[in-house]
């Protein structure tokens, strides 16, 4: 204009951006001088547990108890992702349901068992409020599954979001059993025993099932205008993803608390531990060409889906290593040893020398197999860069394989190119090893120094 503003002709503005002006852009609260709205919402968490506990004597040397807890808690997160509480209200809520056995029998007066049973129930949804498809704004677009808010984000000035997590649900059923003998005999304090766990993970969740629209002021270098007009920066869709993994781990134990003299201490201890690796019983794992040295081995065709690119191989292939496995092929000879000693020089109790080594094993956790489960064909996601339809018609001139439905094909379409997470085969559980040094010396009655080293290594976290 005459003041050298740019302008928007606003019979250009895209009745689209119009719509969603009108409908969740109009809160009161703006300010007159800067032109800013301010918007508030409230947050309240509920949380109710209850918990019941049952003891019963079997007879005098043998005790059994019972424990049974619910715990509830609900959220409410009205700017879950987003600017713009009244867009997608979230109501997040955890449930907790535990059971745990415990026996205790006292078999002599030196020697003890104890057996303990549990199973816990971790649950985490994520309820909204009520939601819509991206064509009832009408956007050009195929549904696919529940409708769920699409997401709307200009940067610099707001955000309609819901992350596309609408009924996102994980759970973690787990399972253990352990036994642990206690035997005083001498000047040796001996416990032996063994564990399992059953850890199994189930989720669903639609991640940007109804697609987000990004506006970042690439076509007129103002985000806001960018949206009025409809010019989208970038696009995103992805399907739903459902996963189901298992995986058991054990371990067994022994240690040995001797008291060689009255001036020194032995804490001697060997550990086994194994996971079995996870796998999938439900949705899909994807793999990578990597050989036992860890190295990449291109070249490998998957047998499972003939229309798959190269090099991403599914569990039953032949790959570097001969067959894929259900999940990772699974680390070897975990022992682990530990040692430990309490030494006073001198027997009067006024000096304490002590030191400790020992190896230690985690489990590969389920966050990482899960993630090489989000790819074709179980999980297909698609991103247009500037697409030449905008926010009106995102699809013109691009695939559009909506309702996807590729994995119900033997021999599915791949689109390319892709972005795919695979797991290397060749995965192994994290190794600790940590040591202990420790000097106390008590120099009068009111006065003791210390000197303390601890140190620690970390391989394949």
């Amino acid at each position: 204009n005459a003041n050298g503003q740019y302008m928007i002709d606003p019979t250009t503005y895209n009745p689209i951006a119009l719509k969603i002006v009108s409908t969740w852009l109009q809160p009161p609260g703006v300010n007159p001088t800067t032109g800013f709205i301010t918007t508030l919402g409230s947050a309240p968490t509920t949380n109710n547990q209850i918990l019941l506990k049952g003891d019963y004597n079997i007879k005098s040397s043998n005790k059994l108890n019972f424990m049974w807890m619910r715990d509830r808690t609900k959220a409410v997160s009205p700017f879950f992702g987003g600017t713009v509480p009244t867009y997608d209200t979230e109501t997040p809520s955890t449930h907790i349901t535990l059971y745990t056995l415990n026996d205790t029998q006292t078999i002599r007066a030196n020697l003890l068992n104890e057996f303990r049973a549990s199973y816990t129930r971790l649950l985490d949804v994520l309820g909204c409020n009520k939601q819509f498809s991206a064509d009832s704004l009408g956007i050009n677009y195929t549904p696919d599954g529940a409708p769920e808010n699409p997401d709307f984000s200009v940067a610099g000035y707001f955000g309609l979001s819901s992350v596309g997590l609408c009924n996102l649900s994980e759970g973690t059923p787990t399972r253990e059993v352990n036994d642990t003998v206690s035997w005083v005999k001498g000047k040796h304090d001996l416990k032996f025993g063994g564990q399992w766990f059953k850890n199994t993970n189930v989720i669903f969740a639609a991640y940007l099932a109804e697609g987000n629209f990004n506006f970042n002021g690439s076509f007129t270098n103002n985000a806001l205008a960018d949206f009025l007009l409809g010019d989208v920066s970038l696009y995103q869709r992805q399907t739903e993803g459902d996963g189901a993994l298992i995986s058991n781990e054990g371990s067994a134990f022994a240690e040995d608390n001797w008291k060689v003299s009255r001036k020194l201490t032995l804490n001697l201890g060997l550990r086994y531990f194994i996971q079995q690796p996870w796998y999938a019983t439900a949705g899909g794992i994807a793999f990578t060409a990597h050989g036992a040295d860890g190295q990449w081995d291109p070249g490998f065709k998957t047998s499972r889906f003939q229309s798959a690119p190269p090099d991403v191989l599914f569990p039953g292939d032949i790959g570097p290593r001969g067959r894929i496995p259900k999940g990772m092929y699974p680390t070897p000879n975990m022992f682990e040893p530990r040692i430990g000693f309490a030494w006073d020089p001198k027997g009067d109790g006024k000096t304490s020398i002590r030191a400790s080594y020992g190896m230690f094993h985690d489990i590969v956790v389920v966050d990482a197999i899960a993630q090489a489960g989000s790819v074709q064909p179980f999980v297909y996601r698609e991103k247009f860069n500037n697409p030449v339809g905008g926010l009106t018609n995102p699809y013109l001139n691009q695939p559009d394989p909506w309702p996807y439905t590729a994995y119900l094909s033997a021999n599915p379409t791949f689109f390319l190119p892709a972005t795919a997470a695979a797991l290397d085969g060749n995965t192994k559980n994290p190794f600790v090893q940590g040591w202990t040094f420790d000097v106390q010396h008590q120099v009068t009655e009111n006065w003791m120094v210390e000197a303390a080293y601890v140190g620690k290594v970390s391989d394949h976290l």
